[in-house]
């Protein structure tokens, strides 16, 4: 996991207008912020995050999380974004 403070998101987005929109890669989208802690904040995305079975993680060892998305008819797929080497 990444960590990053709020004070080096603030100086990454320092030069942005306000009105500048933010894309999440991925297609995750935003729901919420939480406080998880004194010092922590946590992102929350709408996206559900899916079990990933013992199996999965042994034969896919590089995916570290997998999500689900809604299909039209209501139907949750998951969908696992495995990177190139």
């Amino acid at each position: 996991m990444s960590d990053i403070t709020v004070g080096d998101l603030k100086r990454q987005l320092a030069g942005w207008p306000d009105d500048t929109e933010l894309e999440f890669q991925g297609g995750m989208t935003f729901y919420r912020l939480k406080t998880r802690g004194k010092n922590m904040v946590q992102l929350e995305f709408n996206e559900p995050q899916a079990y990933l079975t013992e199996e999965f993680r042994q034969r896919e060892p590089e995916v570290f999380v997998a999500f689900f998305r809604p299909e039209d008819n209501g139907e949750l797929v998951q969908e696992v974004a495995v990177p190139t080497l």
